[in-house]
């Protein structure tokens, strides 16, 4: 099982892809709810 760090690393490295293609506000297509939720809830929206 992934501690939360590990999780939370996770869905950093996703959001640093879509950064660096250039997106920088995700549609929900881009990015997983359980993604989005973890960035949001630990202040990274």
């Amino acid at each position: 099982m992934s501690t939360p760090q590990e999780r939370l690393a996770q869905s950093l490295t996703v959001l640093k892809k879509l950064q660096d293609k250039g997106i920088v506000a995700s549609h929900t297509k881009n990015m997983t709810r359980t993604h989005r939720e973890r960035l949001v809830s630990n202040g990274n929206h």
